[in-house]
């Protein structure tokens, strides 16, 4: 290549929120072409509008490779903050309309587990292709991510990934080869977008970007909840509330599950004393055992099942509410009050987990005891285990297991008294 790039300015600034602006490069190539690059940022949007122009002043028709290229360091003590706890990096693309999520450079830190922390983390190199109509490629953390954007009108593109143990990514778009008739110009559009993973806002890029949002298995249970709490954010300016609302909402929806559940609950106590006879008569032969509780059952109506189904018909919530805190941008270091700053996050303190095992072993009490003792024992067990587990758990996950508690206590305090 002869010479340097040529740029139109030497600086350009951008102020306000609402400012936009273009910078300009140019070069001349040995073969005689000349490139400009015009740079276009939109930070209203987090959009960067790339334009290549080749201009080909010769006699004889040019082809040439025209692509757009990533290359920079991965800030992996950056990623982790953003909520990659396992120290994966993901990258994800487009392909014929499909998500294609993988994970580069799986963690290495010479003997360090875990705990040691990020900063002695470092990606293993790693190299990977494909071709076809790619759409876009991203990569980044659960908040925010940076996204090569190719032109629309090219179907046939090559995306090549790499990186090394120095930590430097490089991806590259590279659609066919284009040729330039003598004396004629070019121009191919690309865009990068470097910015949260917010789904309205990925939309407005046009290309599927949107899909990048990705809430697992239980995304048809996710976006729902997601468009309630936003609904009801625009009065209640907080996100807690919101999740107390919505824990009320599907309490309300479920309602005649539980209370079918507790009734059921109620009957199994009441067979209790037939049970223990069973298990005296038969206490030497387990097979005839088991075959009269089972006749027991179908004669008195009674499903021994049933104490669990609160608890399960919650599990699809549950997940889906936990894969909207770890990607949902607006969940990102939202506060509730006080010392809950970040709903994304665990309680620093860990206040909310010990109240919600608190109110487990109140509904524990409440609920009525299960004909197997072993599995009475097991119950027992699962406020302490559940303590356990959600200390690290996001505090807005806590808080909406912990309402939920205390709202089937509530019920729970009405129908004994009623039935």
């Amino acid at each position: 290549m002869a010479g340097n790039w040529e740029v139109d300015r030497e600086k350009l600034i951008l102020a306000t929120p609402g400012d936009s602006g273009e910078v300009a490069f140019q070069k001349n190539l040995e073969n005689g072409l000349k490139v400009i690059k015009q740079y276009r940022f939109h930070p209203e949007n987090d959009i960067i509008d790339i334009e290549v122009e080749v201009q080909n002043p010769t006699s004889k028709e040019m082809t040439l490779q025209l692509g757009l290229e990533w290359v920079g360091k991965i800030e992996l003590a950056k990623l982790v903050d953003e909520g990659n706890k396992d120290f994966g990096l993901r990258y994800a693309f487009l392909k014929n309309d499909k998500v294609e999520k993988k994970e580069f450079g799986g963690a290495r830190s010479g003997g360090c587990v875990p705990s040691c922390g990020p900063q002695n983390k470092t990606v293993q190199p790693f190299e990977f292709s494909d071709r076809g109509d790619i759409r876009w490629f991203s990569f980044g953390g659960e908040y925010f991510s940076a996204m090569l954007i190719p032109p629309s009108t090219v179907k046939d593109v090559t995306l090549s990934v790499k990186g090394n143990a120095k930590d430097i990514l490089q991806a590259t778009l590279s659609p066919t080869p284009s040729t330039v008739a003598p004396q004629q110009s070019i121009r191919i559009p690309y865009r990068v977008y470097l910015g949260p993973k917010a789904e309205k806002q990925l939309k407005a890029i046009g290309v599927g970007a949107e899909k990048l949002v990705d809430f697992g298995w239980f995304t048809i249970v996710a976006k729902p909840l997601l468009w309630f709490i936003n609904l009801t954010h625009t009065v209640t300016k907080n996100f807690g509330i919101d999740i107390i609302l919505i824990s009320i909402l599907i309490k309300i929806i479920f309602l005649p599950l539980t209370q079918i559940s507790f009734k059921s609950m109620k009957e199994m106590q009441k067979v209790q004393p037939e049970m223990n006879r069973l298990r005296e008569t038969y206490k030497n032969d387990k097979a005839r055992l088991q075959q009269e509780i089972m006749l027991l059952y179908k004669r008195r109506k009674v499903n021994p099942m049933s104490g669990c189904l609160p608890m399960l018909i919650q599990i699809p919530v549950f997940i889906a509410l936990y894969n909207a805190l770890q990607n949902t941008i607006e969940m990102r270091h939202a506060p509730f009050f006080l010392w809950i700053q970040d709903l994304s996050a665990k309680d620093p303190i860990y206040i909310t987990p010990l109240i919600m095992g608190a109110t487990m072993v109140i509904q524990q009490k409440m609920t009525p005891t299960a004909a197997d003792p072993a599995q009475a024992k097991m119950f027992l067990m699962m406020p302490v285990m559940f303590t356990f587990l959600f200390l690290n758990f996001p505090s807005g996950l806590v808080l909406y297991w912990m309402v939920n508690n205390v709202l089937s206590i509530a019920h729970q305090s009405y129908l004994n008294k009623k039935l």
